[in-house]
């Protein structure tokens, strides 16, 4: 089913998009430790939700990136592809592949929605660049890196960027 798009053959373009946003989630866990011990920890389990839901629909998927290179949004489901292997030999089902999905969906999406009021502190410059590089990257993200992953057909961000594209 996946076999057409193996290994992913974008990986310089992906690492271009992909390594600005992951420092810019740098410089937010790092702002926000100094803001406050509560909001650097619902931003650090954000990500930590978005890896571990995200693992088990790999999984769920036989996702042919598993253990490997894996172009995944933001970056950060780079370690879910690694996670997933510990899903290997256990029951999955589809409905926990739509639960975890959404969740880790909502998740990622509180990842960029999250941290706003507290850039927003930082002045309406730093707030309104901030938006503009997340809008740049998940378009870029969904108009080059989408169309040419392995599983564009189930994912949903994949079939999101092959309806608008």
């Amino acid at each position: 089913m996946f076999k057409d798009c193996i290994p992913f053959k974008k990986k310089a373009l992906y690492l271009v998009l992909t390594i600005p946003i992951v420092i810019i989630f740098i410089l937010i866990v790092l702002y926000l430790w100094q803001t406050g011990l509560i909001p650097f920890i619902i931003y650090c389990c954000l990500f930590l939700l978005v890896i571990m839901l995200q693992s088990y629909c790999c999984a769920y998927q036989d996702c042919p990136y598993i253990g490997k290179f894996c172009p995944g949004i933001g970056g950060i489901t780079i370690l879910s592809s690694v996670i997933a292997l510990l899903w290997k030999n256990t029951k999955r089902s589809e409905k926990m592949f739509n639960l975890f999905a959404s969740i880790g969906f909502s998740c990622l999406i509180g990842i960029v929605v999250f941290p706003l009021f507290f850039i927003y502190k930082l002045g309406i410059f730093v707030l309104i660049s901030y938006l503009v590089i997340a809008i740049f990257y998940c378009i870029t993200f969904f108009a080059l890196i989408c169309p040419f992953c392995a599983i564009r057909d189930t994912c949903p961000g994949g079939k999101i960027a092959g309806q608008i594209f």
